[in-house]
């Protein structure tokens, strides 16, 4: 993605997002893309994949609801009861109607950047991971996730698939069975790697 491109879609974003879920979105773009650079992922994809990513978030949740539909969406129960969880999926949805991207993998990235999901890719990991350790998020032990992702990417999502699920549990909320199922998955492929070695 050049200069202009980027830029473009900058303008285009702050006609719609709040200055702060800018930023958000502008250093999710760049920690993924530093990322990518470490974890050999292509870098521009990254990039563009986080400057998208949160696109459709500053939409009510009536307002989620109604373009999900409109834009013949499915959802299950989780996203009825959370309709914030629909903003990944119009994200991805606008992301190739509005903003012109084709590239499927950067829309599957986008798409899954809330819950994750089984048989994540490396741009899938490192998108969720760069949307939860950007720099202007705080909380205990992001320092050591931050740190865990530049080292191994796999260890450092399962790390976080725990700290959502925990964090879910503990406010007696609904855990959507795409993060359950990616959590086992990766937890699978770990133990693979593991008995590899």
């Amino acid at each position: 993605m050049n200069k202009q491109r980027q830029q473009e879609i900058l303008r285009q974003l702050a006609e719609h997002l709040t200055p702060k879920r800018l930023a958000h979105s502008r250093q999710v773009a760049e920690t993924a893309a530093k990322l990518a650079k470490v974890h050999d992922v292509d870098v521009e994809d990254a990039m563009l994949a986080g400057l998208l990513h949160d696109c459709a978030r500053e939409l009510t949740h009536k307002e989620m609801m109604l373009a999900a539909q409109q834009a013949g969406l499915v959802w299950g129960v989780e996203e009825e009861a959370e309709p914030v969880l629909l903003h990944a999926a119009l994200a991805a949805n606008w992301a190739r109607l509005r903003y012109g991207v084709k590239k499927e993998a950067v829309l599957q990235a986008i798409a899954l950047h809330t819950t994750g999901g089984p048989q994540m890719t490396r741009l899938d990991q490192i998108l969720y991971l760069a949307d939860l350790i950007e720099p202007g998020r705080d909380f205990p032990g992001v320092t050591e996730l931050r740190r865990l992702a530049e080292r191994d990417l796999e260890a450092a999502l399962l790390k976080a698939f725990d700290g959502s699920i925990l964090h879910l549990l503990r406010h007696g909320a609904l855990l959507h069975p795409a993060t359950v199922e990616g959590r086992n998955w990766l937890l699978l492929q770990l133990r693979q790697r593991k008995k590899g070695c």
